[in-house]
């Protein structure tokens, strides 16, 4: 089989846990694009000829999406996903898992990818507990660092409070393996599904590759967050903008969000070595579901979770900008 996951702690942790029960009967982990929900992030090319069929954890793109990847790759799909998408009706060969797509289930119910592996593989030993708590910690950082609560959050003091691993280092360790896709380093992605599939929570903390990954992905973080401009507020909404190559988008953001929990934060990030960028919206404790479904339905690229959306741009946001606005003020 071949695996594609997406580059966060979730879907890294989930990697982890397929690779740890199926190691030898796995021809290859691959990561789609780092910051792009479609098709094209998709490096067909990449996925050995000889696989039987191919795996895609925590991905959230849409069923046409997968649709059109089924047609390219000529092979059986296995989706196993908690991303608000439009589901995949697909066409006989394949499986696809998403509770939350399917609506039988909601984001409170499958707060990651590892939780709904959790009921899929069941949970055999305290590694396979560390996991599934690392993907739920990864997915709800914001919620865990502002103090508010979510069942997800229940659902993983649950899990940690029966193993030796403590929740501030499973926090701390999210950090660590989000700092892989912040530089655009594909190769400490995988480095670090490795590391998790087959020693402990331990060896990713004393890590000294990761450390040094880490290390210089604070420092551009901080830069980040120095170099933020506020381009518009009212009482429901602040927009940023943020120009700069690193993938910081999804930590800028989440910060954002923690420290304006009332607000709906846009966040504008313009990426000069890709000649685009993404448009990230986050809401601590409004539902943006009306929003990414009317975004998708007039053809724009928008991955996302029930109070997430990434949209993506190439050339000018503003066009794309203004839509997100106009809908968000309607919505408010």
């Amino acid at each position: 089989m071949g695996i594609f996951h997406h580059w966060d702690t979730d879907g890294i942790a989930s990697a982890a846990l397929i690779l740890k029960k199926y190691k030898d009967q796995i021809a290859a982990m691959m990561t789609p694009r780092i910051g792009f929900y479609s098709e094209e992030a998709i490096n067909i090319m990449s996925v050995p000829r000889d696989v039987d069929y191919v795996i895609f954890l925590d991905y959230g793109i849409n069923g046409e999406d997968y649709e059109r990847i089924h047609g390219k790759l000529n092979k059986p799909l296995i989706v196993i996903d908690h991303h608000l998408a439009e589901p995949w009706c697909n066409s006989g060969d394949s499986i696809y898992c998403n509770p939350v797509a399917l609506g039988v289930g909601d984001e409170a119910e499958y707060p990651s990818t590892t939780y709904l592996l959790s009921k899929i593989l069941g949970v055999k030993d305290e590694h396979d507990v560390m996991l599934i708590a690392l993907g739920i910690i990864g997915d709800l950082a914001p919620y865990f660092d502002a103090g508010i609560s979510h069942r997800g959050l229940e659902y993983f003091r649950k899990l940690v409070i029966n193993t030796k691993v403590d929740m501030i280092t499973l926090r701390r360790a999210a950090d660590i393996l989000d700092s892989c896709y912040r530089i655009y380093n594909g190769v400490c992605i995988e480095h670090v599904v490795r590391k998790l599939a087959f020693e402990n929570i331990e060896a990713i903390m004393g890590d000294a590759y990761l450390f040094k990954t880490y290390n210089l992905s604070k420092e551009i973080m901080l830069k980040a967050l120095k170099n933020l401009d506020k381009v518009f507020s009212n009482v429901k909404i602040s927009v940023y903008y943020l120009c700069m190559d690193a993938y910081v988008t999804s930590y800028v953001g989440r910060k954002l969000a923690k420290d304006n929990p009332d607000k709906i934060i846009v966040l504008v990030h313009e990426i000069p070595r890709i000649g685009g960028g993404f448009i990230y919206i986050r809401s601590i404790k409004r539902t943006l579901k009306s929003l990414i479904k009317n975004l998708r339905k007039e053809g724009f690229k928008v991955g996302g979770k029930e109070k997430v959306a990434v949209i993506e741009f190439m050339g000018s946001y503003k066009d794309t900008l203004r839509r997100v606005i106009d809908e968000l003020e309607v919505d408010a």
